[in-house]
């Protein structure tokens, strides 16, 4: 199903939602107006609740540009606050001061108005304030900063990857005695809460852009819960659960792609110079992940005894396919070869570690559940 691009929010709020707001405020003005108009506090009121409603509608229009359904409402609210102080004014012009002055005393009815028309405008004044205040905050995200949180999701990304292929590899295909425990694939979500399209609010295309990718981060999630369910669940295929697992590497590529054309529509960056910034924060996440003290963990040595001696990647590129992969493709987009040999290496140095690594506790940092009590823990 596709997302809505036009459900936005400004500072927070929907504008539609906000010009509701609005045109409530101006009907609460007008049966104040109506009812007791012939009072000079019922006309102030009634004034002053007008302009609230006039003041929001106009600058909420001005910020974005409208659909059909909004722009009607702020006609509704205009025409309605129009007759209002017409009513309005033509009472105050016909009545003397001093008279209008002896109708500022007020009965208990008058009380009751005077309260629900002031609880309206400090409703109104509330709202405003509150819509400044998140203004304000959303405004801290600058386009630059956006670019940094865009270009850190790849790292994310990239330790996903790691843990989906040594997930896949734990398993070694016993489906049907084992699911891994569901602490890893929660790791494996995508904070969504990182994209702030309010950055590139007064940018249309930019704006949709950024609408896109948290678009396609939300179904990742979504997909992510139902391949959790399938592999904890001894009854669904092993056919099914393969082609989880090849989902789950694809979305990685996926995503990782997605971020760098992201920012490039953006920023008008080239694809070499998005990839070098890429490949920094990635490389950085690669060499600490499996360090202490500065130097490889031992298992990181021993993968590279296996690799050398002819153990397969877990991860493996074929620069004759005519498939290309979409993650190699994001990180080096001009197929420079040793440098890709080089990112493949240490990306399954990462998954064997993961794969043969013991946690803190002494527990393996792949943990498999046994769908039988009997059997036993891998």
């Amino acid at each position: 199903m596709k997302e809505k691009t036009g459900e936005q929010y400004l500072f927070g709020w929907q504008h539609s939602t906000l010009l509701i707001l609005s045109f409530v405020t101006s009907v609460i003005a007008g049966i104040v107006s109506i009812v007791w108009g012939e009072y000079l506090c019922g006309s102030i009121v009634s004034v002053l609740l007008v302009a609230m409603a006039l003041v929001s509608s106009v600058y909420c229009w001005r910020k974005e540009k409208r659909n059909p359904f909004d722009i009607s409402v702020l006609l509704i609210v205009i025409a309605i606050s129009a007759l209002i102080a017409i009513a309005v004014l033509t009472g105050l012009l016909h009545e003397p001061l001093g008279e209008g002055l002896e109708y500022a005393y007020l009965d208990k009815w008058d009380w009751i108005a005077l309260i629900v028309a002031i609880s309206s405008l400090a409703f109104a004044g509330s709202t405003w304030h509150s819509q400044y205040q998140t203004e304000r905050n959303t405004m801290r995200i600058t386009p630059e900063s956006q670019k940094d949180l865009l270009i850190d999701y790849v790292r994310h990304f990239y330790a996903n990857l790691i843990i989906i292929c040594a997930l896949e590899a734990r398993m070694d295909k016993r489906y049907d005695l084992y699911y891994p425990s569901e602490e890893h694939l929660l790791k494996l979500r995508v904070d969504v809460d990182s994209l702030h399209p309010a950055a590139f609010f007064n940018h249309s295309e930019k704006y949709k852009s950024i609408h896109r990718l948290k678009f396609l981060m939300r179904n990742f999630n979504m997909e992510l819960e139902v391949i959790a369910r399938h592999l904890s669940d001894k009854n669904v295929h092993e056919a099914a659960k393969e082609r989880d697992f090849a989902t789950l590497r694809f979305k990685m590529a996926l995503l990782s792609n997605s971020v760098a054309k992201t920012v490039k529509e953006l920023f008008g960056e080239t694809d070499e110079e998005i990839a070098e910034q890429i490949r920094k924060h990635v490389d950085k996440a690669a060499l600490e992940r499996n360090q202490k003290g500065g130097e490889d963990v031992p298992l990181m040595k021993k993968a590279d005894k296996e690799f050398d001696s002819g153990m397969a990647y877990y991860y493996a590129y074929d620069s004759k396919s005519e498939k290309q992969d979409l993650l190699i493709k994001t990180l080096f987009p001009k197929g420079e070869e040793k440098d890709i040999e080089k990112f493949l290496r240490r990306l399954n140095q990462n998954i064997y570690t993961e794969v043969y690594g013991y946690n803190d506790s002494n527990g393996r940092k792949i943990f498999l559940i046994p769908f039988d009590k009997n059997t036993p823990i891998p």
